[in-house]
């Protein structure tokens, strides 16, 4: 095993020092392709260089703005626990504080917490806006709740739709002809089904 890793040493010092052997006359005979010269390659190098320098920069610098982020995120929920009950949920007056809107439901939700003082406030007030939401939607469908509960502006605004949909509409046109006023006229023996014809092929 010892052999094998020596031999491939002494290959891989072969194979670099024919390279640096060889990179004098490669050099001399390399196609620039794309540019001029050899210095417009290096304008060009040294413009990448400038351009990776200068978002490594912008890389470090986002990098610490998220740091900062989260030493602030983590300072803002240590700041939070200093509310919470024993079972880490937070307290009442915490609550109220966070989400002012929950107050309207306060008689709901102190009747679902029941005097427990490590009761879920978060989940509790879930709870009663579901139940709620769910009883709208059911009344959604009734007539007489929407009668009840939709003001004059809603119902004309919803009227003026209607007419503007209707009269903005065309009547569906009819295949082609026209209406016979008149009966159709029928022969009442040959002589008269001769004359008919007679008229009708000139």
């Amino acid at each position: 095993m010892k052999r094998i890793f020596n031999e491939q040493i002494a290959d891989k010092d072969s194979h670099t020092a024919e390279a640096d052997r060889s990179s004098g006359d490669d050099f001399k005979n390399i196609s620039l392709e794309k540019f001029k010269d050899v210095s417009s390659l290096i304008k060009a190098y040294n413009c990448l260089e400038a351009e990776f320098t200068k978002r490594s920069q912008r890389l470090r610098q986002l990098e610490g703005e998220c740091e900062a982020y989260k030493a602030e995120l983590k300072t803002k929920e240590n700041s939070f626990d200093g509310d919470k009950n024993s079972h880490g949920e937070i307290t009442a007056e915490e609550f109220f504080k966070r989400y002012p809107y929950a107050a309207q439901f306060a008689e709901e939700i102190a009747a679902v917490v029941d005097g427990d003082p490590d009761a879920k406030w978060e989940s509790a007030c879930i709870d009663i806006l579901a139940d709620r939401l769910q009883k709208q939607a059911e009344l959604s469908g009734d007539k007489d709740y929407l009668l009840s509960h939709i003001d004059g502006s809603i119902k004309d605004e919803i009227i003026r739709e209607f007419l503007s949909g209707i009269s903005g509409a065309k009547p569906k046109e009819l295949i082609g002809g026209e209406i016979v006023i008149t009966p159709p006229i029928k022969p009442k023996d040959l002589r008269e089904a001769k004359l008919l014809a007679e008229k009708f092929f000139r």
